[in-house]
């Protein structure tokens, strides 16, 4: 996975997660115990390796009085600024129009159009499948003949 990073000086999970591990005098270990959670996990968070996702921000803001918001938009602000850095996702961008100059492809269909592309009532009633037919069991082989053991 790409290192997950923000513009330089921006707050980052991983960053906000070592200052309240360090303010509260714990350990990474104890803190993964805590969140029920790996403690290569949680050192991959805080080394910004790894992202924070909903599950583990609801856990981050039950053991540090925060709220779960407070995790996912520093988690998404890094990932908006890693995505702005991709020079291919900018290239895209750049070639995109806005909504109201994008050309629908479609024709408006009116009350008089409804009209004429509506199939008849003969039409629609000749797609209609007929009564089912019955199965018709084959009959049965007869089996070989039996002779008398006499």
């Amino acid at each position: 996975m790409a290192k997950v990073s923000g513009a330089a000086g921006m707050k980052t999970p991983g960053g906000e997660l070592k200052k309240l591990i360090e303010q509260n005098n714990l350990s990474v270990r104890a803190t993964a115990i805590e969140l029920g959670e790996n403690p290569i996990g949680i050192k991959a968070v805080i080394d910004n390796k790894k992202k924070v996702n909903v599950e583990l921000a609801l856990k981050l803001a039950k053991v540090f009085g925060t709220t779960p918001a407070y995790w996912i938009e520093l988690q998404t602000n890094c990932d908006l600024a890693e995505a702005k850095g991709k020079a291919s996702l900018q290239k895209l961008l750049s070639g995109m129009k806005k909504a109201s100059q994008i050309e629908s492809g479609r024709r408006r269909v009116g009350p008089a159009d409804a009209k004429k592309s509506a199939p008849s009532k003969a039409a629609a009633q000749s797609k209609k499948p007929g009564p089912k037919k019955a199965a018709v069991a084959a009959p049965k082989k007869p089996g070989p003949k039996k002779t008398s053991g006499v």
